[in-house]
């Protein structure tokens, strides 16, 4: 797994000296009320209450922009968005830096590198710091990072004091919110490669992701059939009901087997992933269905998940083997005799 070495490339500006009233608590001055009008007061304080490890690593990071470092290294502070996939993808991996430099070697789905003004990067541990990240976050081994599950996006930041941070995002529509937060703390020019190579390429993914929860609101009426339809030419192969509401049997003899709530959860994220199988192998466009072939039937209707359909082979086979590890117990068993 590549991982970036970071170097030191010149000395910080002005040393903003952070003080402390305890362990764990960072003073952060605010504007006062008509701040910048004719009854300007004196500056008030607010006081972010962070635990002791967070606010050691905002004062490491803050020491990092702004003093000098060690020999050796490329910058004084990196933030990669690190994107984890098997296969290829249209959004990739970001880098976030205050000092660019040249690559000789970049990571698996780059994207590319933007800079960073100090003052963004001290935005940017802010932020961080305010949702917890510090207090969550450590050094995963190259061991670690290939156990992660995949497709995710891998959070890291870097300064030669500190190290490395990394979270592990996932992969649902939180981590894409999380992804475009950054996008309000940063220059235009940064702003702009998270567009081109993120935000711009998710959109998709994330209408997905936002009409999965319209599937959650009505979960008890949640229900996906795996219907095949035939040629006229071949015996039927069988068909499933996966449903959360109790369902009877079907008079075209079709399997029901229940679901309870965190199948039914599960299974709604499974479908609701441009990565998934059941997508990379559906049929696209507007013709015929595939004959052979299963349908994928998701009810309440949602746009985007209507009807999914996989013609007979390897793909189709790939794309309910990720069905049955996503539902997992008895409806697992039951796709596995489909």
């Amino acid at each position: 797994m590549f991982l970036p070495r970071i170097k030191v490339l010149t000395a910080g500006f002005v040393v903003v000296t952070l003080a402390t009233g305890r362990a764990g608590v960072l003073p952060i001055r605010a504007p006062a009320a008509n701040e910048t009008g004719p009854s300007r007061g004196a500056p008030k304080e607010r006081v972010a209450v962070y635990s002791d490890r967070t606010r050691t690593a905002v004062q490491a990071l803050q020491a990092d922009l702004n003093a000098p470092v060690p020999p050796g290294f490329d910058t004084e502070f990196l933030l990669s968005l690190l994107y984890l996939d098997d296969r290829a993808a249209p959004w990739g991996t970001v880098y976030l830096t205050t000092t660019v430099w040249e690559m000789t070697k970049t990571p698996p789905h780059w994207a590319g590198m933007g800079p960073l003004t100090k003052a963004e990067a001290r935005r940017v541990i802010d932020h961080l710091a305010g949702e917890g990240f510090f207090d969550r976050a450590k050094a995963l081994a190259p061991g670690e990072l290939d156990r992660l599950a995949k497709p995710c996006y891998l959070l890291s930041v870097n300064s030669p004091k500190t190290g490395r941070h990394d979270l592990a995002l996932g992969w649902d529509l939180r981590t894409f919110r999380r992804l475009k937060a950054f996008r309000g703390l940063v220059g235009k020019d940064a702003a702009g490669l998270l567009d081109r190579g993120v935000l711009g390429p998710l959109e998709p993914q994330r209408r997905l992701w936002e009409r999965a929860r319209a599937l959650r609101k009505p979960l008890d009426a949640f229900s996906v059939e795996v219907r095949f339809e035939g040629d006229g030419k071949r015996r039927p192969l069988p068909s499933l009901l996966l449903s959360v509401p109790p369902a009877e049997g079907r008079k075209d003899g079709a399997g029901v087997v229940r679901l309870d709530r965190k199948q039914a959860s599960r299974l709604i994220d499974h479908l609701a992933s441009t990565r998934s199988p059941v997508r990379t192998h559906a049929v696209a466009g507007k013709g015929d269905p595939p004959r052979p072939g299963y349908a994928i039937l998701v009810r309440p209707v949602e746009p985007g998940f209507e009807r999914l359909e996989l013609p007979l082979g390897s793909g189709m086979l790939q794309a309910l083997e990720g069905i049955r590890r996503a539902v997992g117990g008895e409806p697992a068993e039951a796709i596995g005799k489909t």
